[in-house]
């Protein structure tokens, strides 16, 4: 029912035959067992670093799968259940898959077989045929929980959502390009496929650690991997969860982001920030020319700053800005400083989250003025602000944990998300290690605005600063708002599990 074709570094894995590619047990475990075989040759070689690869799905005859095979399912009442445990187990797989993974969508993708395809990192679709369809609305199923968090993972907008699960809309290439839950679309199925194929021999050639890319897309997908240990449409919710797949978050944590854990033993605060008051603002700038890596010294002259700045505000209305010197905004993590600290990760991995709680819990707007290169955890102390605004001359915006082998935590994903709406871009950042210029991000709705230079940035922060200042609101209340509109983070501060593994006592801060 599907064949797995090796072509260079790339793997193609064809539904095959006319028909509708309806998801049963039996194409379902074809499915999964070439999933396998993808798996355990990506992962078995005889040097330490397996060579790159990725993964194209697609489908021979009109439908890219036109979803579950009613039929059957409906023939014996415990069918239901079976198909959706291995539908699951399928989605599961291409999560945990160490490769990029390509849906060239040449004919139509309906309901479970529109999920099947939204189960890939990119989505390319053929223009003058097929639409995406979730049909449950119009032949009165009742669409599971996980499908949503799937759904909700991958289509952004609001309104792409509505149309799609409670309006049943069928959408063409065309709208689906637009809304960007497709990536691109194209005028045959060869052209789809062609096409697939350049972009994975494009991803290939970044040469990213395969077990690093899985265990980025799982903290990325972590909502999917939690709501797939059941299916409440035919399980119930209270019957008991089978375990779906045997890659976990936790797995190998001693020996991946151990570096995003921090030392208890403080060092004296020098003056890497300096922390001004001018009128109803605080200035809070990281000084020198350097990179501005971030270290137990920077986070507690930071954490230092703001507490000054909780203590000091009132009911006075009031607002922060941050920004820097020199050409980078944060150049991430100070990686020597880190790499110190692997002998005792678990009581030091709360420190960079402190920082991130005091920013999300502080009484007033705050605006990071990014005059540089924000990277990796310089992109997260940026994030951590209500609104960033950028310099358009000269910096970019760089998740780099992909390219230096890194995995992302579940907080830094959370607030990720939170701060970035569209599924296309989080995975541009986190699962294509994109560097975004100025204009990028304002396109996309990261950066706030864009400026021409170090001075115009900053007086564009003041001017909002002022603005904000303006509307007199409560700062207890504006803080007790953020924390809610950002609780996703929060929660995820409690335990960091690439470091800790998920079972460990919280942070008992309070925020």
């Amino acid at each position: 029912m599907c064949t797995l074709e090796k072509r260079g570094s790339l793997y193609i894995l064809t539904l095959v035959g006319p028909g509708e590619h309806r998801l049963n047990p039996t194409l379902l475990d074809a499915i999964h067992s070439a999933l396998r075989r993808v798996k355990a040759e990506s992962t078995s070689s005889s040097s330490s670093s397996p060579p790159p690869s990725a993964l194209i799905t697609t489908a021979e005859g009109k439908f890219f799968s036109n979803g579950y095979d009613l039929a059957w399912a409906q023939s014996v009442p415990l069918n239901f259940q079976l198909m959706s445990l291995k539908l699951r187990s399928v989605v599961a797989e291409f999560i945990s898959l160490p490769l990029p993974t390509i849906a060239a969508v040449t004919g139509h993708a309906s309901a479970a077989g529109l999920i099947l395809a939204l189960s890939h990192d990119y989505i390319l679709m053929r223009r003058d045929r097929g639409f995406l369809y979730m049909s449950e609305l119009d032949i009165g199923l009742k669409i599971s929980a996980w499908f949503m968090a799937l759904i909700g993972c991958k289509v952004g907008e609001p309104a792409a959502r509505r149309q799609l699960v409670l309006r049943a809309a069928k959408l063409t290439a065309k709208e689906a390009v637009e809304r960007g839950i497709v990536d691109s679309a194209h005028d045959s199925a060869e052209e789809t496929v062609k096409a697939a194929v350049e972009l994975g021999k494009e991803l290939v050639m970044r040469k990213w650690d395969g077990h690093v890319y899985a265990q980025n897309r799982m903290v990325v997908l972590k909502e999917v991997l939690d709501s797939l240990v059941s299916d409440e449409t035919v399980d119930g919710v209270t019957s008991t969860r089978s375990k779906l797949y045997s890659v976990s978050i936790s797995d190998r944590r001693s020996e991946l982001l151990q570096i995003f854990s921090y030392q208890n033993q403080r060092e004296r605060v020098k003056k890497m920030c300096t922390l001004e008051k001018r009128g109803s603002l605080y200035i809070l700038t990281l000084v020198g020319p350097g990179e501005h890596r971030i270290n137990s010294t920077l986070i507690d002259a930071i954490r230092s700053a703001l507490r000054r700045v909780k203590a000091e505000s009132n009911s006075s209305s009031l607002a922060l800005i941050t920004t820097n010197e020199g050409k980078f905004f944060s150049n991430g993590l100070d990686l020597a400083w880190a790499r110190s600290l692997l002998s005792n990760p678990r009581s030091n991995s709360s420190i960079f989250g402190s920082l991130v709680s005091d920013f999300i819990s502080l009484p007033m707007p705050t605006i990071a003025a990014v005059t540089g290169h924000a990277s990796a955890a310089g992109l997260l102390l940026a994030f951590c602000h209500d609104y960033v605004l950028m310099r358009r001359d000269r910096g970019f915006l760089y998740m780099s944990e992909l390219d230096i082998g890194i995995t992302i935590p579940a907080w830094a994903a959370a607030l990720i998300r939170s701060k970035v709406g569209e599924p296309a871009a989080r995975r541009e950042l986190m699962l294509r290690a994109a560097k975004l210029t100025a204009e990028d991000a304002v396109e996309r709705g990261i950066v706030y605005s864009a400026h021409d230079s170090v001075e115009g940035t900053v007086k564009a922060a003041v001017d909002l600063g002022e603005e904000l200042v303006m509307r007199k609101w409560d700062g207890h209340v504006y803080a007790q708002n953020r924390m809610v509109v950002l609780k996703e983070v929060l929660d995820n501060l409690v335990p960091d599990e690439t470091v800790d593994g998920s079972t460990r006592a919280g942070s008992n801060s309070k925020l």
